[in-house]
C-alpha cells in the first residue's frame, strides 16, 4: 500500500497481511512512453540488483515494456516469497501517474476475487506439483498449547509405552504391598546403566539431526540452483528477443521443472514407491531415447541392483540432458548473439552444483544410520526403561508417585528415541519430515515469473498451461 504525502514523496507502508494475495493491489495506470524512465543500455536492467523473486526488473529487454495491466499480472501471482506490495512500489515508481493514483473499491473487490480463483487453479489437486502435506507450525509462546500439540507430537507413538510401564509399576507395587510378593530387583544397577543409556540415545539424537540439517542444505542447494540456472539463461540471452530464442527459453525452463520434479521422485522413492521417470511427460522429445536408456540399464545392470538403485540414477541422467540444451543453441542459431565460453561455463556450473547437491542427497539416502548402534541404543534402551520398575518401587514412597516417575521417565527416554525415528528420513510421510513438493512449487512459480519477467505473458503462461496440461497429469 503506497500513501503519498502533501510534497508528493511516497511512502510505502509495511503492512501485517499473512498473505500477500489478500493486500489489495492498484492496478497500474496508463500513461504515456515518453513518462517510462530509460534503462541502462550498457546491462538491460535497472539499476537494483534483481532478486530470485523480483518480476519487477525485466531481464530480457533493451528497452522498457509497455504498461502492462495489472489485471495481466495476476494469473501467475502465487505463495511465493515474493511480497505483493514490494512489486506494487517498483512499477508504481516506473509507471505511477500522479493525476491517476486510485481506483474504485468494486475494483479492487473484482480483482481480489480473479486473485483468489488464480490461485485454486495454480494448486489443482490433480496436479504432478500438488502437495497436500501439513506442515508443522506451533507457537512457542503459548506453553500450555506447545504441550497438547499433536500434529508433529511423538505423544501417540510414546504413550502406549507410558501407560503400559505405568500399569507395570503398579501391578510390582500390588504384588509388594497386597499379596506379599517382592519381585523387586536392587537399584545399583541401574544406577550405572542410566550413563550408558543416556549416551547413546543423545548421540542417536544428535547425530540424526546432524544428517536432518544436512539433508534441509543440499535440498535447499538444488532449489537455489535451479533458480539461478533460469535467472542466468534469461540474462545472458536479454538482446535475443526472435521466436526461436523465446521457444528455446521456454524449453530450458520445462526441463529445469521436469528435473526438479524427477528428484523430488527420486528422493521419495523409498516412502512413495513411485517411478521418478513417471513424472516426465510422454510428449517430451527425449522421452524416446529415455525409454531406450532404460531399457539398456535394466539388460546390463547387476545382479543385486535394486528398484530404488534405477531411481536415485533418474535425476543424474537428466542433467546431461540440460547440459545438451544449454549448448544447443550452438547449432541451432536461435539467439541473436550466441553465448561466450564463460557464459556457457557458468550456466554449466550451476547443474553441476544441482548435481553435486544431488549427489549429497543419494548420500544420505544410500547411508542410513548404522544397524548395530541403532540395535544397542533400542535393547539397552527397553531393558533399561522396563526393569526400572523393579528397582523403584522398592523405594519408600506412594504408589502413584511411583507411577508418576515411571510416567514421565518413559516419555522422556523413548520421546527421545522417537526424535531420532522422525528424522532419520526427512524424505519420507511423517509429519516432521519436508515438504518437498510444497518447497519445490515456489521454485516453479519463481520460474514462471521469471519467464513473465523475461518474455511476457504470454510465454509465462503457456510454460504453466504446459506443465499441467492433461497428457502430462494423466501420465503422471
Amino acid at each position: 500500500m503506497v500513501e503519498k504525502e502533501s510534497d508528493g514523496d511516497e511512502i510505502v507502508e509495511e503492512s501485517s497481511v499473512d498473505y500477500p494475495w489478500k493486500e489489495p493491489l492498484i492496478p497500474t495506470p496508463p500513461v504515456d512512453k515518453g513518462s517510462i524512465p530509460e534503462m541502462s543500455t550498457a546491462t538491460g536492467s535497472v539499476t537494483e540488483s534483481p532478486s530470485p523473486t523480483s518480476i519487477g526488473v525485466h531481464f530480457c529487454s533493451n528497452t522498457p515494456p509497455e504498461p502492462t495491466n495489472i489485471h495481466q499480472v495476476s494469473p501467475l501471482i502465487d505463495s511465493t516469497p515474493l511480497s505483493i506490495k514490494s512489486y506494487d512500489t517498483i512499477d508504481s515508481k516506473r509507471y505511477s501517474n500522479d493525476d491517476d493514483d486510485s481506483c474504485s473499491s468494486d475494483e479492487d473487490s473484482d480483482f481480489e476475487d480473479e486473485i483468489c480463483i488464480n490461485f485454486e487453479q495454480l494448486r489443482q489437486k490433480d496436479s504432478p506439483f500438488y502437495s497436500d502435506k501439513v506442515t508443522v507450525a506451533y507457537e512457542g509462546k503459548s506453553h500450555l498449547g506447545l504441550m497438547c500439540q499433536l500434529h508433529g507430537s511423538v505423544w501417540k507413538h510414546v504413550l502406549p509405552y507410558c501407560i503400559v510401564n505405568v500399569v507395570w509399576t503398579y501391578f510390582i507395587s500390588y504384588l509388594l504391598r497386597e499379596g506379599q510378593t517382592d519381585i523387586t530387583l536392587p537399584d545399583t544397577g541401574h544406577k550405572f546403566m542410566v550413563i550408558l543409556v543416556s549416551f547413546l540415545v543423545v548421540s542417536r539424537v544428535q547425530i540424526t539431526y546432524q544428517r536432518f540439517v544436512e539433508a534441509r542444505n543440499d535440498l535447499g542447494g538444488c532449489f537455489r540452483s535451479c533458480r539461478e540456472l533460469m535467472h542466468d539463461i534469461c540474462i545472458l540471452t536479454q538482446d535475443s528477443d526472435g521466436v526461436e530464442a523465446k521457444e528455446w527459453r521456454k524449453c530450458m525452463a520445462e526441463k529445469v521443472l521436469n528435473m526438479l520434479r524427477i528428484t523430488i521422485g527420486a528422493i521419495e522413492f523409498s516412502s512413495r514407491g513411485v517411478n521418478p521417470w513417471k513424472f516426465l511427460p510422454p510428449r517430451e522429445n527425449t522421452y524416446s531415447k529415455l525409454v531406450e536408456l532404460t531399457n539398456f540399464l535394466r539388460m546390463n545392470a547387476r545382479p543385486d541392483r535394486t528398484v530404488q538403485d534405477d531411481a536415485l540414477r533418474a535425476p543424474l541422467i537428466y542433467s546431461c540432458i540440460i547440459r545438451s540444451e544449454i549448448l544447443a543453441p550452438e547449432k541451432s542459431n536461435c539467439l541473436k548473439r550466441k553465448l561466450s565460453g564463460p557464459e556457457e561455463l557458468r550456466l554449466l556450473g550451476h547443474v553441476t552444483e544441482f548435481t553435486s547437491a544431488c549427489h549429497e542427497l543419494i548420500k544420505l539416502i544410500t547411508t542410513p544410520f548404522p544397524f548395530p548402534l541403532v540395535q544397542m541404543t533400542r535393547t539397552i534402551l527397553f531393558a533399561w526403561l522396563f526393569t526400572l520398575p523393579l528397582s523403584l518401587v522398592d523405594d519408600a514412597g506412594a504408589p502413584w508417585e511411583d507411577m508418576i516417575m515411571i510416567f514421565f521417565v518413559t516419555y522422556g527416554f523413548l520421546g527421545l528415541e522417537y526424535v531420532s525415528i522422525e528424522l532419520d528420513d526427512p524424505f519420507g510421510n511423517d509429519d516432521n519430515d519436508f515438504d518437498n513438493l510444497g518447497m519445490a512449487q515456489r521454485v516453479y512459480e519463481d520460474i514462471y515469473m521469471t519467464l513473465f519477467d523475461s518474455d511476457g505473458q504470454e510465454a509465462a503462461e503457456s510454460l504453466r498451461k504446459t506443465m499441467s496440461s492433461a497428457s502430462y497429469v494423466k501420465w503422471c
